[in-house]
C-alpha cells in the first residue's frame, strides 16, 4: 500500500511492524521466531493492556505536559471508555487495547498539529514512554520455532519494505535470515526442511515452505540484484516439482 499510494501513513505502519519483528522476534542468527503468546501471569493480554489512570500516571511521571497527556488519551481512545475483558476472568476490570482512534492527519487537524509534529514529537514520544513501562511487566513467553515458510514471508516483506523505504538495514536482515535458512534447513540433496528450534532441524518441508520462501527470495532478488538469491529461488522450485508434482 505504501508503494502503491506514497501514503506516508502506510510507511511508517510497515517500518513499525518490521522493528518490532527485528526487536523481539529474531533469533541470534538472524531467522525469525514464530509467535508471542497473548497472556502472561494465566491473564490475556496483561502485558499490553492499560486503563486510562495507568497511562495518565505513567506519563505525567515522565514529565509530560497534562495538555500533552490529554492528546495521547484522546488519540487512543482511552477516553472512550474501556475495550477488552479478559474472556477466561470476567471478574476482572475491564481495560484498553491502545488503538489510533482515526487517520494522523486527521486527528493532526482536529488538534491543530501537522501529522510530522502529532507523531513524531508528541504520539512517538509518549509510546516510547509506555513501552518502556510495558517491558518492566511480566513478559509473554516466545516460541521461538522457527518455521521456513513463515520465514520466507518474512524475508519478502523486509525485503519489500528495505526496497521502498531505501532502508539497508531492512533488506540486510532479510539477507541473513535467507543465508540462515539456506546454510541450516536446506541441502541440494535433501531439499528443504520445515522448522528449527534449539539447533534440531527437523520435519521435511511442506510446498507452502517451498513456495513461500521462493517468493521471499525474489522479493529479495528484487531488493539486492544478487543472482544467489534468484538461482536459490530457481534450485527450490526444481526440488518442489519433483517432491510434489502431480500429473
Amino acid at each position: 500500500a505504501c508503494e502503491r499510494t506514497g501514503d506516508p501513513y502506510y510507511c511508517e505502519i510497515a517500518r513499525e511492524i518490521v522493528d518490532y519483528v527485528l526487536r523481539e522476534m529474531t533469533a541470534e542468527g538472524g531467522a525469525f521466531y514464530s509467535a508471542q503468546d497473548a497472556e502472561s501471569n494465566t491473564r490475556e493480554g496483561e502485558s499490553y493492556l492499560w486503563t486510562e489512570p495507568e497511562v495518565r500516571q505513567v506519563l505525567g511521571d515522565a514529565g509530560l505536559e497534562p495538555s500533552h497527556v490529554d492528546l495521547v488519551v484522546t488519540a487512543y481512545g482511552l477516553d472512550q471508555g474501556t475495550n477488552f475483558q479478559d474472556p477466561h476472568h470476567p471478574e476482572d476490570p475491564a481495560k484498553n487495547v491502545l488503538y489510533l482512534v482515526d487517520r494522523p492527519d486527521a486527528l493532526a487537524k482536529a488538534n491543530g498539529l501537522t501529522q510530522d509534529d502529532l507523531m513524531r514529537n508528541k504520539l512517538n514520544a509518549a509510546r516510547s514512554i509506555l513501552l518502556s513501562t510495558r517491558f518492566e511487566r511480566d513478559q509473554p513467553m516466545t516460541d521461538d520455532k522457527i518455521i521456513v515458510g513463515w520465514n520466507g514471508l518474512m524475508i519478502g516483506g523486509l525485503a519489500d519494505v528495505g526496497r521502498v523505504l531505501e532502508e539497508e538495514r531492512y533488506v540486510q536482515a532479510a539477507v541473513r535470515a535467507a543465508a540462515w535458512i539456506r546454510d541450516h534447513m536446506w541441502s541440494s540433496e535433501e531439499g528443504l526442511q520445515r522448522t528449527a528450534r534449539d539447533s534440531q532441524v527437523k520435519i521435511e518441508a511442506f510446498l507452502e515452505d517451498y513456495a513461500l520462501l521462493i517468493r521471499g527470495l525474489l522479493n529479495l532478488h528484487d531488493a539486492t540484484g544478487d543472482e544467489q538469491w534468484l538461482i536459490l529461488a530457481e534450485d527450490l522450485t526444481a526440488q518442489a516439482r519433483t517432491r510434489f508434482w502431480d500429473e
